[in-house]
């Protein structure tokens, strides 16, 4: 599954990567793709009523912010072997959403990849965290069965995770950027 989160090591102007550079990134695989992905773009127009024209004129007065918002559910048969996984996944998730502490304070910038067509770079703005049981509380054996199983902290066999990524790239897209994409496919 080609599907990944990947939060800065590097913290530049504004806590952000300075080139943006994966290998300046931690990254976690998702164990699956998403249940459903939403992609919001937005502008912005201004009404310029002319005299003697029958409709306004519309003014362009900004763009943006693109927001890509997740929703995941990971269950305890993706990782058999290791249940731990999908909470380390989750705190990882939840940990970018808040901000690094330093010298200042800084956004945590995240690359977001699902497929070949969502991609985002920017920050999380919101998490939402659901546990669900059966509660687990036996860890497999070593064939992946419970035969030759012990006793573990118990958790939860299936988290559903949403979040938000609000994209902040310092380059913001222009409708040529936009329109090339469809040139090259």
């Amino acid at each position: 599954v080609n599907c990944y989160i990947a939060a800065s090591t590097n913290t530049g102007q504004q806590g952000y990567s300075t080139n943006g550079d994966i290998n300046e990134f931690v990254a976690l695989y998702f164990p699956c793709y998403p249940d459903s992905v939403s992609d919001r773009n937005q502008a912005s127009y201004s009404s310029q009523t002319i005299l003697g024209r029958s409709e306004p004129f519309q003014y362009y007065t900004g763009s943006g912010p693109r927001t890509v918002d997740v929703d995941f559910t990971l269950h305890s048969d993706m990782f058999p072997n290791n249940l731990n996984y999908i909470y380390q996944l989750t705190n990882f998730v939840e940990a970018c959403c808040y901000p690094r502490y330093g010298n200042n304070i800084a956004a945590t910038k995240v690359i977001f990849h699902c497929a070949k067509n969502i991609h985002i770079v920017g920050i999380i703005t919101s998490v939402s965290t659901k546990y669900s049981g059966p509660v687990l509380d036996m860890q497999p054996g070593p064939t992946g069965d419970y035969n030759g199983s012990v006793m573990r902290e118990p958790k939860y066999a299936v988290v559903d995770l949403s979040f938000s990524v609000t994209e902040v790239t310092g380059d913001p897209p222009a409708f040529s950027n936009v329109a090339s994409m469809f040139n090259n496919g």
